[in-house]
């Protein structure tokens, strides 16, 4: 295992997201859980998340919300961290010339291809968020797929060209971390909302069902382009609650 500024490589793990929740006490905010080869890479409730070894990006970003990381989170208020990983994978997709869809409810679609997987968990402290691991499978290289696929496409099929996987995670890295810092003020949030309303083609006026944890409601990305261990899972399955499967683990 090596380790680049806050983004550590293994050669080999299991998941992402188990590895970064297990390290998640000793990381620090936006700290990267990176793998060239993720052996049982989960995706949407029991989906497995294929990648071809040393092709692909697989990796598992931990967001520390409170104390000296980012502004205090409400769980109620979790679809933000939704919006903030969205838009920046909407961007790093666009500066490379690739229009990006959401498709629910944890796919980024590039046309009817799907080209990126999304699974968020989020650990919570009573009625906050406290830490969440992002993980994100995004197809880089890779150009053949398992036959069972039925739209898989990646970055090199769309753009003929051939990318370094470790500074590719570094540029969307720092795409991340300016629109997860949106999150620290009520303007950034409401920033968040709207641009996240016209990539969800108006998702967020769809009425929320009664299990849903938070209802919060609101065109360009000018703004933004020129600058202990858990004691309770439960699983929430709303799409317009998170583009991902919503896992909060409750701290004691």
């Amino acid at each position: 295992m090596e380790k680049l500024t806050d983004i550590r490589w293994y050669d080999t793990v299991e998941s992402t997201n188990d590895e970064a929740r297990r390290l998640v006490g000793e990381l620090d905010n936006l700290s990267v859980i990176a793998a060239r080869c993720q052996t049982a890479g989960r995706g949407q409730g029991d989906h497995k998340w294929h990648s071809r070894p040393g092709e692909n990006l697989t990796f598992s970003v931990v967001l520390k919300f409170g104390g000296d990381a980012l502004a205090p989170l409400a769980a109620r208020d979790a679809l933000l961290i939704t919006e903030a990983v969205t838009l920046a994978l909407r961007l790093y997709l666009k500066r490379r010339g690739v229009a990006a869809r959401i498709k629910w409810p944890n796919d980024i679609y590039a046309g009817d291809l799907k080209i990126c997987g999304i699974l968020i968990e989020n650990i919570l402290r009573g009625q906050d968020v406290a830490s969440s691991i992002v993980g994100i499978g995004l197809n880089l290289n890779q150009t053949e797929f398992p036959a069972d696929l039925p739209n898989p496409v990646s970055l090199s099929l769309l753009t003929g060209r051939k990318y370094d996987p470790e500074k590719e995670l570094l540029r969307f890295h720092s795409i991340l971390s300016k629109c997860v810092e949106k999150t620290n003020t009520a303007r950034g949030r409401r920033y968040l909302h709207r641009v996240f309303e016209e990539f969800g083609s108006g998702l967020l006026n769809t009425a929320l069902p009664a299990t849903t944890m938070s209802t919060p409601a609101s065109k360009s990305d000018k703004a933004l382009d020129s600058s202990a261990p858990p004691s309770i899972c439960t699983r929430q399955s709303s799409p317009l609650r998170s583009i991902s499967s919503f896992t909060a683990l409750t701290l004691s």
